[in-house]
């Protein structure tokens, strides 16, 4: 499988680097082309979701996440996305996918554009970077496997996906 998250970075503050200056404690950056895995719902069957698997060398707690990603279909159908869920889920069978029978390890939901910034256009297709402070920090245990989720909540037919990356693992689950 490819990797799904390009630009994704997990971000995390401790007593060696201030809120400020967070260290990045896991990055995957984009591959530069117009491709995006779905990753969007409004309670429809055109919802489709997509999960990125990332690990951490060190204990730390996460408290900053950052993507890139785009629309499907430019946007056309539920103009650009106000509303995100951010989820990480454990793992169920030691980097094969997430556990997405038991609930999140945690849940953060995001309110307006989470910073949406043009970031260019790749093999065609306008992208935009993301970013979002988590409310509480995810306490990652050191050599563990993580699935995140970052979903767009659209209010008609959903068409965000988040940007193919580069490096990483180069596994996501859909």
């Amino acid at each position: 499988m490819q990797t799904a998250s390009g630009l994704l970075a997990v971000l995390f503050s401790s007593a060696l680097a201030s809120p400020l200056h967070a260290a990045v404690v896991y990055t995957q950056p984009h591959n530069g082309s117009g491709a995006l895995y779905q990753s969007a719902v409004n309670g429809t069957d055109y919802d489709q979701l997509t999960w990125d698997l990332f690990r951490v060398t060190n204990a730390t707690p996460v408290t900053e996440i950052h993507w890139r990603g785009g629309y499907i279909h430019g946007g056309m159908y539920s103009g650009h996305a106000t509303n995100w869920t951010i989820a990480i889920y454990g793992d169920i069978a030691n980097g094969y996918q997430p556990d997405i029978i038991s609930p999140p390890l945690a849940t953060y939901t995001i309110s307006g554009s989470a910073g949406e910034t043009s970031a260019g256009t790749f093999g065609g297709t306008p992208m935009f970077d993301y970013a979002a402070t988590l409310p509480s920090p995810f306490p990652a245990a050191a050599s563990s496997n993580y699935w995140l989720l970052i979903q767009a909540n659209e209010p008609s037919i959903p068409d965000w996906g988040i940007a193919l990356g580069s490096g990483g693992d180069g596994k996501c689950f859909r």
